[in-house]
C-alpha cells in the first residue's frame, strides 16, 4: 500500500502550505523511500538555492532519506542536522504498523551557536557551484527557533496528514465492506448476516465525518492568528485542533464518558467561535455526578455541527447553542439546542429515526442524525436514541441508560 492509494495528494498539498504560512518553516511529505510525494512549502532561499544544483538536489534527498526512516525506525519524532548544517525534523505515517511515508518540517537552527562561520559557506558554495556571496547571504536569514516549537509545530502536521490517512484508508475500507454486501445479496445468504455487515460499514464510516473544510479554515485562522498577535490565541488553537484529531482517530464504536464527549465539543467550539466570533453564544449546564456517564464515541459533536450549519449559518452564523443534561426516569437526557432557522419536517425526521428508513432524497442533516442514533441503539437497544423538536429553533435529545465507566 502506498499513501497515493488511500490520499488525495492535493488535499495533502493545501492542507501543507497553509500549515508553514502558519509556522514560518518549510515542510515536506515523502513516500517509504524519501521521495517527495508533496511539493516543497516554505523553503528557505538558502534550500531553494541549494537545491538548484544537482549535487545540492542530491545531497538534500539523501538527508530527507536519512531522517525519514531514523523516524520510521524509532517510530517516532526524530532530529536530524542536514549537510548544510539545517535542522529538519520527521514523524512517520503508520497505518496498521505498516509504513506509509513521513512527515519532515524545519530548515531551521535550533541555535545562534549553530551558525557556520563564512569560510565554511563559501567552501561549500563552491562544492555544489552556487554563487557564494548569494549562498552566505541567503544562509543568514535561517530562523533560530526553539527546538519545542520545532517538535510542536512537525507533531501538528503530522497529526492533520495521519488524520487524511486514516479517512481514505477507512473509504477503502466501506467500499471493500459495500462489495462485500453485494457479493452476500447475490449469494442470497440470511438477512441477519448482512445487517451485521451494514451495521459495521456504518460504525467505520461515521468517523470520516469530520469536514476537511473545518480543517482547512481551522489551518487559516491559525495563519492570520500567527500574524496578528503573539500567539496566545494561535497556541489555544492548536492544542484544541490536535485534541479534537486524537480523539476522533479514536475507534468509533468505543464507550466514553460524557465528561470526555463534553471536552471535545468545547475543543470544537473553541476553534468554531475562532470563525464566527462573538455571534455565537455556547453554553454546558451538565450535573458533575453525570460526567462519569456512558455513551458512544463522537454522539454530541456531530449534533452541534448540524446546529451550527444547518440552524445557525443560514442566519450568518448568528445565535446560541445550549447543551443541557439531567437524569428523567432512570435515563440520562442531554439535550443539544439552537435558537436558528429551525426545521418544518420535525414529524418527518423523527419517522425516519423511529423506522431507521432513508430515502436517498434525505440531506445530510437526516444521514448525520441517523448515525448517531443507530450507534446508541447499537449499544443500548431500540428504545434509546435521538428524538427531535422545534420550537424556536431545533432542539436533539438524546437518551441513554445510566451507566457509569469509560474513557
Amino acid at each position: 500500500m502506498d499513501l497515493r492509494d488511500v490520499v488525495d495528494i492535493k488535499t495533502l498539498q493545501e492542507v501543507q502550505d497553509k500549515f508553514t504560512e502558519s509556522v514560518h518553516m518549510g515542510a515536506i511529505i515523502t513516500d517509504t523511500k524519501g521521495q517527495p510525494l508533496t511539493v516543497p512549502s516554505n523553503f528557505s532561499e538558502f534550500c531553494k538555492l541549494i537545491r538548484s544544483s544537482p549535487e545540492g538536489m542530491k545531497r538534500c534527498m539523501r538527508s530527507d532519506t536519512i531522517v525519514s526512516f531514523k523516524a520510521f525506525k524509532e517510530k517516532k519524532t526524530a532530529t536530524h542536522v542536514c549537510h548544510a548544517g539545517l535542522v529538519d525534523m520527521a514523524a512517520p505515517i503508520v497505518v496498521n504498523d505498516k509504513y506509509l511515508g513521513s512527515v519532515l518540517c524545519g530548515q531551521v537552527l535550533l541555535s545562534p551557536t549553530h551558525q557556520r562561520d563564512e569560510k565554511e559557506l563559501y567552501e561549500l558554495a563552491l562544492e555544489l557551484k552556487c554563487d557564494p556571496d548569494l549562498f552566505i547571504k541567503s544562509f543568514k536569514k535561517i530562523p533560530v527557533i526553539p527546538e519545542q516549537i520545532l517538535h510542536s509545530s512537525t507533531n501538528l502536521l503530522w497529526l492533520v496528514a495521519q488524520y487524511f490517512v486514516n479517512v481514505g484508508i477507512r473509504f477503502i475500507t466501506e467500499k471493500e465492506l459495500h462489495q462485500k454486501t453485494l457479493k452476500i445479496l447475490e449469494e442470497q445468504k440470511s438477512r441477519a448476516e448482512l445487517e451485521r455487515t451494514l451495521k459495521s460499514m456504518e460504525l467505520k464510516a461515521l468517523q470520516s465525518q469530520v469536514n476537511p473544510h473545518f480543517l482547512f479554515n481551522t489551518l487559516n485562522i491559525i495563519s492570520r492568528l500567527a500574524m496578528l498577535e503573539n500567539a496566545v490565541k494561535t497556541e489555544k488553537v492548536v492544542y484544541a485542533l490536535a485534541d479534537m484529531l486524537r480523539y476522533n482517530l479514536g475507534k468509533i464504536d468505543k464507550i466514553v464518558t460524557v465528561a470526555s464527549e463534553l471536552k471535545n465539543v468545547q475543543d470544537y467550539m473553541l476553534i468554531t467561535k475562532m470563525r464566527f466570533g462573538d455571534k455565537i453564544k455556547f453554553s454546558i449546564d451538565v450535573p458533575e455526578y453525570l460526567l462519569p456517564i456512558r455513551l458512544p464515541l463522537l454522539t454530541i459533536q456531530p449534533l452541534v455541527e448540524n446546529a451550527i450549519f444547518h440552524g445557525l449559518e443560514p442566519n450568518d452564523g448568528k445565535g446560541e447553542i445550549k447543551i443541557i443534561g439531567y437524569k428523567k426516569q432512570n435515563n440520562l437526557h442531554l439535550e443539544v439546542s439552537d435558537n436558528g432557522i429551525g426545521i418544518n419536517n420535525v414529524e418527518e425526521i423523527n419517522n425516519i429515526l423511529q423506522n431507521d428508513k432513508l430515502n436517498a432524497k434525505d440531506n445530510n442533516f437526516c444521514i448525520g442524525l441517523l448515525n448517531v442514533h443507530r450507534r446508541i441503539q447499537h449499544h443500548y437497544g431500540k428504545k434509546y436514541g435521538l428524538r427531535l423538536e422545534s420550537v424556536n429553533g431545533t432542539k436533539v435529545i438524546i437518551e441513554v441508560p445510566l451507566i457509569e465507566g469509560g474513557a
